[in-house]
């Protein structure tokens, strides 16, 4: 529990919120338009009461606040110069993003204001008999009243409430019945569900879509949408202070703020502000798997959440990686590994806190860690050369990345290591005949794993032989009779060569001579006819 005091003086006097709204963000936004010596100012404080920024706007007064689809706060004010409604979308520092005047609204009380996720404008016409709902476009243009049969509201600020169920929720005073009474009605229709409930100040519609009913006694009571009693905050939450309350918020965490007047019982003073009520739920440990490199820096966060945060972790089953240490403060784990492998460990994280009896102070998560070598991009080194026995061949070794601190090389036949073999050359023998040769590269080096890279297989076959000379053709030309051997026609290759012109000459005589004799016989044929 924690309080702040809301008051200030500059820009202008402001005391109480008496209606607030926190934001996704964890901020707090507020108006005030009845609790003395407040005024038409907007304020913005954190989570913790650090006051952000605050504005005014002198021609208006608040009666409404909402926010917009990105947090930023829609105020419901009367425009005190030309007497019309306006719905004013505002920076979170002040600044008017824009401004949609409210048709036909000069003769209107409006309280509490709401939105459609279509940008319809809801709010409640207090100045009727019986009060309404009254709606508008996101321009501003009036839709028709719905009346609320049976009720009427009195013109104090509120927060008017839009839920999932499309059911506009709302606490007021009813002045027909002299009491409060918290109200559920359907802006489209009318119908509504009056519950008479003393003592109730206020309630807005908070995460989970549960309302918080603020009673004057600084009761909460959480319910669901259907009236459901979920929980209920007693005034003893506040000790040591006695709050008198008059607003009442709640943010995504479960926090719930309430404005009004805390004093603290031992000394007397009284703080004007808001006094935030966080619940208190004890630690929820979410165990999770991750994965490292063996010297490589390695950290994580135990993921844990309760109200307050865990603040002590310890290591209650298993073991840390060598080189791993928990800060048991921080809820962290880091350091360098030195050994690869799986390490598996329980942490338990606490922070003193037993909500009900039901539940501890602490959580346990289950974690692993999977320690790995890292790795070469290694390259297949490739075999040159012809491969012959009797050839050398070279192996070509492409760079690692990173450069082993130790290489390796052997060179294989049929896939087994050749004794002696381990230099980039090699020379094919008679063993390796119709065999296959690879040469194999490994590289290792500190927190790498040490791998093996392996060229493709080349076979070794036996040089060619040379081809023979051919024997000479035998000649047919027979020999001369009686004639020594090598002496005729047919001795020898070069006497026949040598013999060739003389028996062309010898044949071009026999042919002239031939045709001579037979010119001669017929030209004496010739004589004798005649």
């Amino acid at each position: 529990m924690r309080s702040w005091d809301t008051t200030q003086s500059d820009p202008i006097t402001f005391l109480v919120p008496s209606t607030i709204l926190a934001t996704t963000g964890g901020e707090i936004y507020g108006i005030a338009n009845y609790s003395s010596g407040s005024s038409q100012a907007v304020i913005r404080d954190s989570d913790t009461g650090t006051r952000l920024a605050s504005w005014f706007n002198p021609d208006s007064y608040p009666t409404g606040l909402a926010l917009d689809p990105d947090q930023n706060p829609l105020v419901l004010e009367r425009n005190t110069a030309s007497g019309v409604w306006e719905v004013v979308a505002y920076s979170p520092t002040g600044s008017v993003l824009n401004t949609t005047v409210l048709e036909g609204s000069e003769s209107a009380n409006f309280v509490g204001l709401a939105l459609d996720d279509d940008g319809t404008i809801f709010t409640i016409e207090a100045a009727t008999a019986p009060t309404a709902i009254a709606s508008f476009t996101s321009a501003g243009a009036a839709r028709p009243v719905v009346p609320l049969p049976d009720l009427q509201v009195s013109g104090a600020a509120f927060n008017l409430n839009l839920a999932s169920d499309g059911m506009l929720h709302f606490a007021a005073y009813d002045t027909l019945t002299g009491g409060s009474v918290l109200v559920t009605a359907d802006p489209a229709s009318g119908d509504l569900t009056s519950t008479p409930i003393p003592d109730i100040a206020q309630t807005t519609l908070g995460p989970g879509d549960r309302l918080f009913t603020l009673q004057y006694d600084s009761t909460v009571v959480i319910t669901g949408l259907d009236g459901t009693i979920v929980e209920t905050i007693p005034p003893s939450a506040y000790a040591p202070w006695i709050v008198s309350p008059i607003g009442v918020t709640a943010a995504p965490d479960g926090t719930v703020f309430v404005s009004g007047y805390a004093s603290d019982s031992a000394t007397g003073n009284t703080i004007p502000g808001i006094t935030a009520l966080q619940p208190l739920r004890s630690p929820d440990v979410v165990g999770s798997q991750y994965s490292g490199l063996v010297c490589d820096e390695f950290s994580a966060t135990v993921q844990a959440t309760g109200t307050p945060p865990p603040s002590f972790f310890e290591i209650v089953a298993g073991s840390l990686p060598p080189g791993i240490a928990l800060d048991g403060d921080a809820g962290t784990f880091g350091g360098v590994p030195s050994d690869e492998g799986s390490y598996s460990f329980s942490i338990r994280a606490l922070n003193g806190v037993s909500p009900t009896p039901d539940t501890t102070t602490d959580d346990i998560g289950e974690y692993t860690i999977e320690v790995s070598l890292k790795s070469f991009v290694s390259v297949d080194p490739t075999i040159v050369g012809t491969p012959l026995v009797g050839s050398e061949l070279t192996a070509e070794t492409p760079e690692w990345v990173p450069a082993p601190t130790v290489r390796l090389l052997q060179w294989l036949r049929d896939g087994q290591p050749i004794p002696g073999a381990t230099g980039n050359t090699y020379t094919a023998t008679e063993a390796d005949l119709d065999h296959d040769l690879r040469v194999a590269v490994t590289g290792s080096s500190e927190c790498y794993e040490t791998i093996t890279a392996t060229s493709a297989a080349v076979r070794v076959v036996a040089p060619s032989s040379p081809s023979p000379s051919p024997s000479p053709t035998p000649s047919t030309v027979p020999t001369t009779p009686g004639a020594a051997p090598g002496t005729g026609l047919a001795g020898t290759g070069s006497d026949l060569e040598a013999l060739r012109p003389f028996l062309a000459l010898a044949l071009s005589a026999v042919l002239v001579g031939t045709a001579l004799l037979v010119a001669s016989a017929v030209r004496r044929r010739y004589i004798d006819h005649r």
